[in-house]
């Protein structure tokens, strides 16, 4: 299969991601597979995690906080999300518009029912539906289900012709970045107990975070680490996390 991306990728998220609203909403669906990214939710902005093995200060003071409370929530909430190109139906007859759509785990789960009673979700128009559950922002529904019909005879190359580039979509966001945000939260000074740790586990740490700067100067205070209050254990922990 060719893939060719020719929309506009300067539009604005608004524009580019479909915002799903309570009702249902007729989309079809234009790539074969989904592109996958982990999301880190700091002060209501998503940010791309590259992983602790690269860096993430957000994953490392949130294996931190697990490590000393098994039962305790993470600090900066991670969601999985999948995304992939969809058009996306207003009145019958009228040309789709094409938009990306963000899939999470609920929505995902009544997808691939649907694959796999039917086959490829390329072939037919699927119905998805946006209900509430509860009195709370969070307490949403999803379902889906295979269309009866198809709105739009016309061949679909045309629209698969004018498909988002997903690859940038899904680009981790670089360490600096996650740390800057991190710093807006009280929530890393919260994450560190006291002792002092030995001026060699410090450079071997130092050294750990050198390795993802990506151009951008990092310290402990990036990861959310104190230097005055930080243990020898915790230092050893942070070095296996980013070396």
């Amino acid at each position: 299969m060719s893939f060719s991306f020719k929309n506009d990728s300067e539009k604005s998220e608004q524009d580019r991601y479909l915002k799903l609203q309570e009702g249902l909403v007729r989309v079809r669906f234009l790539d074969e597979e989904p592109l996958e990214k982990w999301t880190h939710w700091i002060n209501n902005k998503p940010l791309n995690c590259p992983g602790p093995k690269n860096g993430c200060p957000a994953c490392v003071v949130n294996r931190k906080a697990k490590a000393e409370d098994p039962k305790s929530q993470a600090v900066f909430k991670l969601q999985k999300t999948k995304i992939i190109n969809v058009a996306v139906y207003g009145d019958r007859g009228v040309t789709p518009e094409v938009k990306i759509l963000a899939v999470a785990s609920s929505l995902g789960d009544a997808l691939q029912d649907i694959v796999q009673e039917y086959g490829d979700v390329r072939d037919y128009d699927v119905k998805i539906k946006k209900s509430k559950s509860g009195p709370k922002i969070w307490d949403v529904r999803y379902g889906a289900t295979k269309a009866s019909d198809d709105f739009w005879k016309t061949e679909f190359d045309v629209l698969r012709e004018n498909r988002f580039d997903l690859a940038p979509e899904i680009v981790p966001a670089k360490p600096a970045d996650i740390a800057a945000a991190m710093r807006g939260t009280s929530e890393t000074e919260d994450n560190v107990s006291s002792v002092s740790v030995s001026e060699e586990t410090l450079t071997k740490l130092r050294e750990g975070i050198k390795k993802h700067e990506q151009g951008v100067a990092l310290g402990l205070v990036d990861f959310g680490i104190d230097e005055k209050t930080l243990t020898e254990k915790e230092a050893l922990d942070y070095i296996k996390e980013l070396c």
